[in-house]
């Protein structure tokens, strides 16, 4: 599984998060900074299907 990197935009932890979606019996996952005020931390997170998923996609971006 790939490491989860800091912000982009920050520089500091990021962190994953899981949530239950009960109507379809499965977990989601996104990963997003920890630090509320900054770009990298959205109010709504993109949710993921697996772990490896998020993580992957929250790599892949890049800072300002």
């Amino acid at each position: 599984m790939d490491d989860l990197k800091n912000c982009p935009f920050c520089g500091r932890k990021s962190q994953m998060e899981t949530k239950e979606n009960w109507r379809h019996d499965k977990t989601l996952f996104a990963v997003r900074c920890t630090t509320n005020k900054c770009p990298g931390h959205p109010n709504d997170p993109v949710w993921y299907d697996s772990k490896e998923q998020a993580i992957k996609s929250y790599n892949r971006r890049e800072g300002a």
